[in-house]
């Protein structure tokens, strides 16, 4: 526990004014709930719906002029990012208009996609850092968390590509792949950037569409998303949804008014995704609690008609702030993440959820798998904000963690929690530190109308602006912030009238009265009293 200089100023200043959306607000409410029937005082189940990189210009240089943004249909610095994981749902013959220019006020982030439109415009993929922990170190952290087996500049395990026994990449971890190659030339190192991306997908090299996904699948598709990236679509996979999301790289175009980015700047997107997803198959410190990484692949060729069709009918339907996808010659790279499908977000559940019973499972959840990160890779979200909590029914009644080797239950209350996004997060793994450098990006640290945006301000203040150094504090400062957002913005079906609701709305209230004087949520899971 601690007596965080963040947590006394927090208990003596808080925002009590309703928050206006992280996110866009979404126009749809999840028609699937129920409640197990009981005695009063059951517990309800929910069953609800399921610092700046060098740019290059890649294998995909065509004779054409390059797009730009002012030409486009809109300026692309205010394109709207929606959740890559989840549908966004709009009431039937509704169709949102067009998001207003984002101002240089950033007082106006009470706006409807305001905050989405502002990361769009701060490109933090261009920020993103990979660097050895002795460079970041601090006296929060002197050791690479337990269970990393490589020295800082390691050589990597050496795979026999003539055997078709050679294990798979993909289960296991390659945070060994951005180890600083400080010894190699420009051109050795960005050589060796495509090489490390195909190895992730398990590739000699770019493939055709065709060979990704079927034309089955293709027919099957479904725009969910879309943002400054690129589009994200869902699938069905052996009966179970999933999610593509489709990211040109290292081509000359500017993609919905942005550089495309680099083979050095997917890599760490992937390899990120991956460390977290693995959490799922660990020993020592397991946890299911991120969105699953299913594969990735490379292509190479224009945009599938098919999937042309299914952009063309999200427009029609919803309206896209992005550039329709049909500009790309047969030369244009794209990265194809598949991941599993993860529901609906807290945001668009705050009115459908069935009792105080169920937020208590939800922060439980959140708190043991962001405590499992902490211990296996010194993990911080750090934008962990309600828009990237998602929410997927599940016949499960518990779902289990492991946190140095011994196992904890948590009641689902019919929900399964899974977090997303980590562009802004920070991790290590075998001497190597990835993160976000926003260290400049003051008007980030300026905004006003929620309390999303004081929680930036004070992860600024307990790292000191440095961004590279672990201080697992910023945990405990979203689920301050999430705590929050379920006591004063959510609404329950089930009201609490039975001494077991009061008790756990009660324990929520402690909870959030005294959560800042813990120090991570490690601390958080293993010693306050809501999760004994």
């Amino acid at each position: 526990m601690r007596g965080s200089r963040c947590a006394r100023e927090l208990m003596g200043k808080r925002l009590e004014s309703p928050a206006l959306s992280s996110r866009r607000r979404k126009r749809a409410t999840d028609k699937d709930f129920c409640r197990e029937s009981g005695t009063q005082g059951a517990v309800p189940t929910e069953c609800g719906e399921a610092s700046g990189c060098k740019s290059c210009k890649g294998p995909g240089k065509t004779n054409r002029p390059e797009r730009t943004g002012p030409g486009q249909k809109r300026k692309h610095r205010e394109a709207v990012e929606t959740s890559l994981l989840h549908h966004d749902q709009f009431k039937k013959g509704h169709r949102p208009g067009k998001d207003s220019l984002l101002t240089q006020d950033l007082t106006l982030l009470q706006n409807d996609c305001s905050w989405t439109k502002t990361r769009a415009s701060f490109s933090f993929h261009k920020k993103k850092i990979v660097t050895a922990v002795s460079e970041v170190s601090n006296n929060t952290t002197t050791t690479s968390p337990p269970g990393s087996f490589l020295s800082e500049y390691s050589n990597p395990p050496v795979l026999n590509k003539t055997t078709s026994s050679a294990p798979s990449p993909w289960h296991s971890s390659s945070m060994y792949l951005l180890t600083p190659l400080k010894t190699l030339h420009v051109a050795d190192q960005k050589a060796s950037d495509a090489e490390k991306v195909y190895r992730e997908c398990d590739q000699e090299g770019p493939i055709p569409f065709s060979a990704c996904l079927s034309t089955e699948e293709l027919e099957s598709c479904e725009k969910i998303g879309e943002g400054v990236f690129g589009e994200v679509f869902q699938k069905t996979a052996n009966c179970t949804p999933v999610a593509l999301k489709i990211i040109a790289i290292e081509g000359p175009d500017l993609v919905n008014g942005a550089h495309q980015k680099t083979f050095e700047e997917i890599l760490p997107e992937i390899i990120i995704s991956k460390e977290l997803s693995l959490l799922s198959d660990a020993a020592c410190h397991r946890t299911e609690g991120f969105i699953g990484l299913n594969s990735v692949h490379c292509v190479r060729g224009p945009y599938p008609p098919l999937l042309l069709k299914a952009w063309d009918h999200y427009n029609s339907t919803k309206g896209s702030a992005n550039d329709r996808p049909d500009f790309f010659d047969q030369d244009q790279l794209f990265i194809v993440l598949e991941f599993e499908f993860g529901g609906t977000d807290l945001e668009q559940r705050r009115k459908t959820l069935s009792s105080i019973a169920t937020a208590k499972s939800i922060l439980h959840q959140l708190t043991a798998s962001l405590a499992v990160a902490e211990a296996s890779l010194h993990f911080e979200h750090r934008d962990l904000h309600w828009g990237n909590v998602l929410l997927k029914k599940t016949s499960l009644k518990e779902v289990h963690y492991t946190l140095s080797g011994k196992t904890g239950t948590i009641p689902t209350c019919g929900l399964q929690v899974n977090i997303i996004d980590y562009t802004l997060s920070r991790l290590e793994r075998d001497g190597v530190v990835v993160f976000c450098d926003i260290s400049k990006d003051e008007d980030l640290f300026t905004g006003e109308g929620d309390y999303q945006f004081e929680i930036y301000r004070l992860m600024k203040k307990e790292n000191n602006n440095c961004w590279g150094e672990y201080h697992p504090y910023s945990n405990v400062l979203w689920l301050h912030y999430l705590t929050d957002k379920i006591l004063k913005e959510m609404v329950f079906k089930r009201k609490c009238n039975t001494s077991a609701l009061k008790q756990i709305k009660k324990d929520i209230v402690h909870f959030h009265g005294t959560m800042l004087n813990f120090s991570s949520a490690t601390d958080l899971l293993c010693q306050h009293s809501l999760f004994k």
